[in-house]
């Protein structure tokens, strides 16, 4: 299975549907699409780009994980939330956009992105989950100014990240977040600050 064209009729795709079809190099979403089931798309190691249509309001965890040769995403600006382990592993992706009202970026969503470089978050409000970003290729982050927390793992391992941005509303800096980040220059912590847990910019 080289290409794939799913029918102008299916409004979901369902749990491991596309499990390691690893000769999937391309593949047509429905315009009508609205849900994408847990481990919809794990393993295809031939996928290159993925494009989520604009109807698509929900993807499940792992949905897209194990990709190695996906470069590109595009997701739905309708997304609220990228899951669990969504793109992990996926060691050349380069580009993905973040849609506005993204509320939720939940645990180990981007863990070893090794080639994402940056992700430019809009929406203030924002709530980052532990181990989102670990071992990822980030080069600089700035972390949405109604933060209040620094979640554990969040930046482990990141080892290119130079730059990054402490909100004044960040109260607590939880273990190993910044774990490992051996290229960051300098840290500004604000005075708001009330908790910074064990190791959390060891190896720093």
């Amino acid at each position: 299975l080289a290409s794939l064209s799913i029918p102008q009729k299916v409004t979901e795709i369902g749990q491991c549907a596309f499990d390691s079809c690893r000769s999937m190099a391309s593949i047509e979403i429905p315009d009508c699409l609205t849900k994408i089931n847990y481990q919809a798309f794990i393993w295809c190691g031939s996928l290159k780009s993925l494009k989520l249509p604009e109807s698509c309001i929900s993807i499940e965890d792992q949905f897209c994980s194990s990709c190695n040769s996906l470069e590109t995403v595009y997701l739905s600006t309708k997304l609220t939330k990228i899951p669990r382990y969504a793109f992990s592993d996926n060691y050349r992706l380069k580009a993905i956009n973040v849609p506005e009202n993204l509320a939720v970026i939940d645990d180990f969503a981007f863990k070893s992105c090794q080639s994402l470089q940056s992700f430019e978050i809009t929406n203030d409000s924002t709530i980052i989950n532990s181990n989102a970003f670990e071992g990822s290729g980030l080069v600089s982050f700035h972390i949405p100014e109604n933060v209040t927390d620094i979640k554990a793992s969040t930046f482990y391992c990141c080892y290119y990240l130079k730059t990054i941005k402490i909100p004044e509303k960040i109260t607590a800096i939880y273990s190993r977040a910044f774990s490992n980040c051996i290229s960051i220059v300098s840290i500004e912590i604000p005075e708001n600050i009330e908790i910074i847990e064990s190791e959390a910019f060891s190896q720093c």
